[in-house]
């Protein structure tokens, strides 16, 4: 380990300079809340603090910082900037997850500390489908005739969404069970039951595992307190989506002790509402943790153009605020923000083809650094696009398959030593194999006998593993393969690394979903170096919702489809439908676009169907105030 470095010495690592607010929040030693707008560099400002407490010492051995996330791939983003600034030595002291991934860790790793009404078998299940209308029906049908009030006639005037989202996850659960319960608390407290005790193995989902994880807390003090004095900090990030389960746990967790928190968030971002992102939820922070409130104003992702267009946005959805300022060094140009109109999906798919096509071509961005966006469906909205890029040679892709799957850390693990089985020269996946085995050994990345051993390891595993994926001819092979990784890592010390693969069938699924996404890369490209690109999608144009592409940005940003049957929310969620307008307005580094057709196909039977914009003119009103008027596109 380093020496560590006076406070007032340290500098931050990796970038040029942090504006001072930023500077300010890097070396508080308070709870914080800090509003940060798009391209304010969130993120980075999260690794930079994390540097600061570890190699100040302000944050000492034995104690961690916790950072949590919504999405994996923002977890490992996260991890990954920690680890290349301090080292593996002093990342290993930084856990960084998603919030379903932190709860799932305390289920496992403390299920016996749950109330016997709710504990969970050892093997339960993820099941995703819980909170869908018709297997939550049949669940509710299930319990009929448990309690005198379930009765066929009243569950069957119930809605599923209502009881599910109000009653069965909308409230902390309760040892002992509320006297005074009402029908549909009563309803929530049977289908409890049913699916934790229903067959051999419980049946959970995140929701539901949130909410055993905040029970066991309230109900384990040694285990809270042991948590509390493990994470000396606590990062939250997108704090605007967090939702009433995740905020549940956080109070518990941490309300009333010593840990300092810092939540990141940007209200102008909240597109989380239809899943339970809460209202006030700055508010309710800053006065449950008298956090102190501060404010990022610098925009280091987009071009100047950008900004000055989004700066007309944040004034619709927050009149009050700052607006943001543009950084750049001239690498990113003045900026370009373009509105399309066609006659139809051909001759727009024909456009954008052509125009990504170019830019890949004439001005050498790489395809992963051009992105489609659509506010949902993606696969239908791009399908015509995909077609025409096919013929110009150029491969896109879908990445909801994709994106969560390659930000596990078990998924990284496995391929970084398929990469070496593959490839002559791979450093960074070497690095990285490396600094796990030292993690999982407790050993240190630098010690010369320990890198000698685990040379030889690899060495060994590298030609045994090239020998096995040059007989593959079927995705079952490639799962012994995969499965043969994991054991050179050591199953229970992967588990023992990452918490949440513990219990349950959750990182057997992750596994044989990667097996057969690299398999079916393997047979597009006949080689395994192919495959593995493939897989990461190196050489695709991404195609995401809005709501995938939170956290990412790209040179180019095309948007298909500003229109009132694609924002079809507009009319009841003006709000959050615009928050949403201004995400994907600035995922762009450079270059956004946004089209409209007049004749589209309908999602439902594909005919072709006249669109407008009417409902959404507000959208258009503030792009033609920014002096971003409708361009109408030919088929010439």
């Amino acid at each position: 380990m380093g020496k560590r470095i006076p406070k007032e010495k340290w500098l931050p690592k990796g970038v040029k300079e942090l504006e001072p607010a930023a500077f300010d929040v890097v070396r508080s030693l308070e709870n914080a809340l800090v509003i940060a707008g798009p391209g304010a560099g969130k993120t980075e400002l999260l690794a930079q603090r994390a540097c600061y407490l570890l190699e100040t010492g302000l944050c000492p051995s034995p104690k961690r910082i916790l950072a949590i996330s919504f999405k994996r791939d923002a977890a490992k983003n996260l991890a990954d900037r920690v680890a290349k600034r301090v080292g593996p030595e002093l990342a290993r002291r930084f856990d960084s997850m998603t919030f379903d991934a932190f709860a799932k860790s305390l289920v496992d790793r403390f299920r016996l500390g749950i109330p016997a009404f709710f504990c969970p078998t050892t093997d339960y299940v993820i099941d995703f489908d819980i909170s869908k209308d018709a297997r939550f029906r049949s669940t509710m049908e299930e319990v009929v005739g448990q309690a005198t009030v379930l009765t066929q006639s009243a569950i069957a005037q119930c809605r599923p969404n209502d009881i599910y989202r109000r009653y069965f996850i909308g409230y902390p659960l309760q040892i002992p069970h509320p006297s005074n319960r009402t029908f549909e608390l009563n309803l929530a407290l049977y289908v409890w039951r049913r699916l934790l005790r229903g067959s051999s193995k419980s049946a959970l989902n995140f929701e539901m595992i949130g909410r055993l994880a905040d029970l066991m807390l309230r109900h384990n003090p040694s285990v809270l307190n042991a948590l509390r004095i493990t994470y000396g900090f606590v990062f939250l990030d997108e704090f605007q989506d967090t939702t009433s389960i995740h905020y549940a746990l956080t109070k518990t967790a941490f309300k009333g002790s010593d840990s300092i928190l810092t939540a990141v968030g940007d209200e102008k971002q909240k597109i989380m509402v239809w899943a339970g992102a809460l209202d006030g939820i700055f508010k309710k922070f800053k006065d449950d943790f008298a956090a102190k409130a501060f404010g990022l104003k610098m925009n280091r992702r987009s071009a100047p153009e950008l900004v000055r267009v989004q700066s007309y946005l944040i004034n619709a959805l927050e009149p009050d605020s700052i607006p943001p300022e543009a950084v750049t060094d001239g690498g990113k140009g003045e900026g370009e923000c373009r509105l399309l109109s066609f006659h139809d999906h051909e001759i727009e798919a024909s456009y954008i083809a052509n125009l990504v096509h170019k830019a890949i071509t004439v001005e050498k961005i790489p395809a992963r650094q051009i992105c489609l966006l659509t506010r949902n469906l993606p696969g239908k909205y791009s399908a015509t696009v995909g077609a025409e890029l096919v013929k110009l040679g150029i491969s896109a892709r879908l990445e909801d398959q994709f994106q969560d799957l390659q930000a596990e850390p078990a998924v990284e693990a496995v391929m970084n030593l398929l990469k070496l089985a593959v490839r002559k020269r791979s450093p960074e996946s070497w690095e990285q194999v490396v600094d796990l085995l030292a993690g999982i050994a407790g050993s240190s990345a630098e010690d010369d006998t320990f890198i000698r051993e685990m040379e030889k390891r690899i060495l060994a595993f590298r030609t045994e593993v090239s020998g096995c994926l040059a007989a593959v001819n079927s995705s079952a092979q490639l799962k012994e393969i995969v499965n043969k990784c994991v054991d050179f890592f050591g199953l229970p010390s992967l588990t023992a690394c990452f918490p949440q693969y513990e219990q349950g069938t959750y990182l057997t699924d992750i596994l044989e979903k990667l097996a057969d996404k690299l398999f079916e890369a393997w047979n597009q490209t006949g080689n395994w170096d192919g495959a593995i690109k493939g897989f990461e999608g190196l050489n695709s144009v991404p195609i995401m919702t809005i709501h995938k592409s939170k956290g990412l940005e790209y040179h180019t940003v095309i948007f298909i489809g500003l229109e009132d049957s694609a924002l079809w929310a507009f009319r009841n969620s003006q709000n959050e439908e615009t928050c949403a307008f201004f995400v994907a307005l600035s995922r762009a580094i450079t270059r956004v676009m946004f089209t409209f057709c007049h004749l589209r196909p309908n999602t439902r039977d594909g005919r072709l169907s006249h669109q407008s914009k009417n409902t959404i003119t507000p959208l258009y009103q503030v792009l033609q105030d920014a002096g971003i008027e409708p361009e109408s596109i030919s088929n010439e």
